[in-house]
């Protein structure tokens, strides 16, 4: 196995210890998840094109939303969804490894990049 450590800044290190604390007093809704992303994560872009996040305009004028957010698929599983942008290193670390973003026992947490 692999693993890498990354260095945060005292600010990135103080946000994430911050989520961490939301995570233990919070329900774990698909709502609350997609915000918890939005907090550790920042707003990667929701673009003009994509009107109130609902999906991108029947033209090309504009580049597709990037957008990151979690999808309860039911059966014991969800999914964060990388769309229109690749996660880097530090957010799959993040993701896999700080204990951030919760799995409950017997449910699993895939990362999707469409």
């Amino acid at each position: 196995i692999s693993t890498s450590t990354y260095t945060l800044g005292d600010a990135q290190y103080r946000q994430l210890i911050f989520a961490k604390a939301l995570t233990n007093i919070a329900n774990l809704t698909a709502p609350f998840m997609n915000a918890l992303i939005t907090y550790v994560f920042g707003n990667v872009g929701v673009v003009q094109g994509d009107i109130l996040g609902v999906g991108t305009l029947p033209f090309a004028l504009y580049r597709a939303a990037q957008r990151i957010y979690v999808q309860d698929l039911g059966a014991m599983a969800y999914e964060i969804v990388f769309q229109n942008v690749a996660p880097t290193a530090i957010q799959l670390a993040i993701i896999n490894n700080s204990g951030v973003f919760p799995r409950p026992a017997g449910v699993s947490l895939t990362v999707v990049t469409a």
